[in-house]
């Protein structure tokens, strides 16, 4: 599970990465083009929607792991449990025939 969790987080950080430089080259072509007011304005512009896409990515990052958490809880696999929940026996209600029924 942890393994899964890094290769997600490992296939989110170099294709960020790998967007991200390919973005920050095409704003520069673009801003060199520009007049300097022209510039500014779209500079800001590019401000914003790194802001956005960093915050998308936190909260991506932070989804993922509350996932794996809620899944990692739901599979009972505990730091201090040395078998997970599936692997030990039920406790609860026990059925059992009632009294004078035919087997």
């Amino acid at each position: 599970m942890i393994v899964g969790l890094l290769a997600v987080l490992a296939i989110l950080v170099i294709g960020g990465r790998a967007t991200d430089g390919l973005r920050r080259a095409e704003a520069e072509d673009i801003l060199a083009r520009l007049p300097k007011s022209d510039a500014v304005a779209y500079y800001h512009v590019i401000r914003r929607r790194v802001r956005r896409v960093v915050l998308m990515r936190a909260l991506a990052l932070l989804s993922l792991l509350w996932i794996m958490l809620v899944v990692r809880q739901h599979l009972g696999v505990r730091a201090d449990d040395p078998q997970p929940r599936s692997a030990q026996p039920e406790r609860g209600l026990v059925l059992t025939p009632a009294r004078g029924a035919a087997n």
